[in-house]
């Protein structure tokens, strides 16, 4: 069984995916397997693989159609045997040295669960690299709990920096109607697992490049939000720590109301959060009475906002109709 499996979701970026494929390959090492999932692209990808199938240990595969970013991510997992996985969108790429960097800190490391690294970002624009995006000062060891979640949730934004031993990678967070299903996922592991954080900049991550989104930004703000709530539910440091995750990056206008939601009775909190995932943050009047209604008469008030979510989810499915390409960033 090969120490580390390398998984790499794409979807139509056939020339970034070869710079990614040789990234791995110069690394020159037996100790990973690498599996890419295509899916559905209808540029040149299928002929990118092809070229690299006699390359030990890497396994392409292709869905006929597209069956959208989380699920392709889902799939990937499913087809590994490493005893960690390492995550890396195809826009992106190692480092030299990298992989022998991870397996060196799979046998520093044994009893830790997860690993992420700083990255190298790389402007798309200009061809420039930029600053390398670190989130703590030093290599360092978090508790599993409210203290990785503190300082390392937000560092799970990007993908391709993440190593999740296999086994304690919950497959059933990855919902497939998400884009941050592996924030819930990363989070799971952390909320039970020291966490180490390397400052080695192991990844560089391509910035400003060309997306097509197959989700609005509001309900990727409103979709975050229900990850935090679930990761702090329960949990004895939870309120503070939700407070803590959505003061530090939710767009300022939407804070307030993610707090106040948290705090409602569940059947109300669902509504509010399913209204947050659907209204436009830029324009609140709607959320604002919405989450006002449910704070002062949750029970009064639920008929009226399941109306209101009815009206929304048909709007949102609406404009995803205009936006099926599915971009891994």
């Amino acid at each position: 069984m090969p120490k580390l499996s390398i998984l790499i979701p794409t979807h139509n970026r056939a020339d970034l995916l070869r710079r990614c494929l040789d990234s791995i390959v110069r690394q020159n090492s037996s100790a990973v397997e690498i599996i890419v999932s295509d899916n559905a692209s209808d540029d040149g990808t299928p002929s990118v693989a092809a070229t690299y199938k006699e390359i030990p240990n890497a396994h392409f595969y292709r869905h006929d159609t597209n069956i959208g970013a989380m699920a392709n991510v889902h799939s990937l997992i499913g087809r590994a045997t490493g005893k960690f996985l390492f995550f890396l969108t195809d826009d992106d790429y190692l480092e030299q040295g990298a992989v022998g960097r991870l397996c060196d800190l799979l046998t520093e490391q044994p009893n830790v669960g997860m690993f992420l690294s700083s990255v190298r970002l790389l402007d798309d624009r200009s061809g420039r690299f930029g600053a390398v995006l670190a989130f703590w000062p030093e290599t360092t060891i978090f508790r599993p709990g409210e203290e990785a979640l503190r300082a390392m949730f937000w560092a799970c934004h990007i993908l391709s920096r993440i190593m999740i031993q296999r086994d304690l990678f919950n497959v059933s967070a990855l919902d497939d109607e998400s884009l941050y299903g592996y924030l819930a996922a990363a989070g799971l592991v952390m909320k039970n697992s020291p966490v180490c954080y390397v400052h080695e900049a192991l990844v560089v991550h391509t910035i400003h490049n060309k997306t097509f989104w197959e989700y609005s930004e509001d309900y990727m703000t409103g979709d975050v939000i229900e990850v935090i709530e679930r990761l702090t539910r329960g949990e004895p440091y939870g309120p503070r720590l939700a407070k803590y995750l959505v003061r530090r990056s939710v767009p300022g206008i939407i804070r307030q109301l993610a707090i106040c939601s948290m705090q409602l009775p569940s059947k109300a909190r669902a509504l509010a959060s399913e209204l947050m995932r659907h209204q436009g943050y830029r324009s609140q009047p709607l959320l604002m009475i919405s989450v006002a209604l449910l704070r002062v008469a949750p029970r009064r008030a639920v008929t009226l906002c399941w109306g209101v979510v009815q009206v929304l989810r048909h709007r949102a499915h609406q404009r995803a109709a205009h936006q099926r390409a599915v971009v891994y960033d």
